[in-house]
């Protein structure tokens, strides 16, 4: 048994110093890429609200694709909603009076007289809002240069 582990050390102490010399001595860092978003291009429809104390609110409504509608798990439409530079995404939910969409944060009812943008827990962040002007159609597209 000692023999046979004395005759493996050599072989050991080879095949290691193999690998050793197989990695390079200064690897060259990889370059990172940041990929931005394109924010002035857009497929949707985005609303502009005026709401109660000169308060904005900007729904983007976004467009699912054919797979999407036919899938049980999407088959319900979501908007992202912009308020003080802060932008979520809430997705619709069943209501009886208008349309309703919300998510942990935010609660955004569509009314037929006014829309209202209330917290989780039931505060107001914006309310009476109507709408002061459609800057996207759906399926259309802008670029700003």
């Amino acid at each position: 048994m000692k023999k046979a582990f004395l005759l493996l050390i050599p072989f050991m102490t080879v095949a290691c110093t193999q690998i050793m010399n197989t990695m390079p001595e200064n690897p060259k860092p990889i370059a990172k890429t940041n990929e931005v978003s394109d924010k002035s291009f857009q497929k949707g429809s985005a609303i502009l609200y005026r709401c109660k104390d000169d308060k904005e609110v900007r729904i983007i409504r976004n467009i699912q694709n054919k797979k999407a509608k036919m899938g049980k798990q999407n088959r319900f439409s979501s908007i992202n909603v912009t308020f003080n530079n802060i932008t979520e995404k809430l997705t619709s939910t069943v209501s009886e009076s208008g349309n309703s969409y919300t998510n942990i944060h935010w609660h955004w009812f569509e009314r037929d007289d006014f829309n209202i943008l209330t917290t989780s827990v039931g505060q107001v962040l914006a309310e009476q809002c109507i709408i002061a002007n459609s800057s996207f159609s759906a399926h259309t597209a802008t670029k700003q240069k």
